[in-house]
């Protein structure tokens, strides 16, 4: 419950963030505390995600969907910055 609380919360500030700029196109968000946030979120989760782990197959496949969405929190800032910044600055001209 708390890994997934983790992974909700940041994935609330990714979307609060494009929100942010879809009703204010000409200040962009702090998008290095927006990375810093949801990282540091993703890692509390992950933490919470592998010590949920027990010895039955139900709780590893219930741990997985909380590794899932930490590990996303982890992954999209890195991968999709450069496309991101791309298209939010061609969708506000």
């Amino acid at each position: 419950m708390r890994s997934m609380s983790a992974a909700t919360l940041g994935w609330g500030i990714w979307w609060s963030a494009l929100a942010w700029h879809r009703g204010y196109p000409g200040t962009p968000p702090p998008w290095v505390a927006i990375y810093t946030a949801t990282c540091c979120l993703a890692g509390v989760g992950m933490f919470y995600a592998f010590f949920t782990l027990r010895a039955k197959r139900s709780w590893v496949i219930m741990a997985t969907f909380a590794w899932v969405a930490n590990l996303g929190l982890f992954i999209v800032p890195w991968v999709l910055h450069e496309d991101l910044i791309a298209f939010l600055a061609s969708r506000s001209q």
